[in-house]
């Protein structure tokens, strides 16, 4: 336990997550932006993201015509809390379904169009180095049932294989 407790201590644990976020993001960006902490002192904090796939929706909202979504996949190095809903909310690209730090009328839209609530953020991989036998493990979590059904609405077949 105090081994994993220090691997993660010095960000020696990948994390990788998967995303939908709101608009276009670039092909690749690392989100180097503080954080801070309940007691208000800032926190380094650091996430790299590449972009897997862009959708548009023929889905009028606000003043826009169109509706723009991203898949992104993340890798925060460091492991603060909400740091992934944090960094893309500050970069604009706030995660679908997010009620904290996300787009209320993308929220309400996905509830009303698709009767979808659930956050579009994904856990998916975990790996390290076992503390005891010195091999790397890696986890990797299944995809819930709503994550693959807005995959299918945006028309994002086998991006994340």
């Amino acid at each position: 336990e105090k081994a994993m407790q220090t691997a993660f201590a010095e960000n020696r644990i990948q994390k990788k997550y998967w995303a939908i976020v709101r608009g276009h993001t670039t092909d690749y960006q690392e989100i180097d932006y503080p954080l801070k902490k309940e007691n208000g002192t800032l926190q380094e904090a650091f996430t790299a993201y590449k972009t897997l796939n862009r959708a548009e929706l023929d889905v009028p909202l606000g003043a826009h015509p169109s509706s723009r979504y991203s898949l992104v996949e993340a890798r925060p190095t460091t492991g603060r809390m909400h740091q992934l809903r944090k960094h893309f909310s500050h970069i604009f690209h706030p995660i679908i379904g997010d009620r904290t730090h996300g787009c209320n009328k993308q929220n309400r839209m996905f509830k009303e169009k698709w009767q979808m609530e659930t956050m579009l953020l994904h856990a998916a991989e975990i790996s390290f180095q076992h503390p005891t036998f010195d091999k790397k493990i890696t986890i990797k979590a299944p995809l819930q049932k709503e994550f693959l059904n807005v995959m299918k609405i945006m028309n994002w077949q086998n991006e994340l294989d």
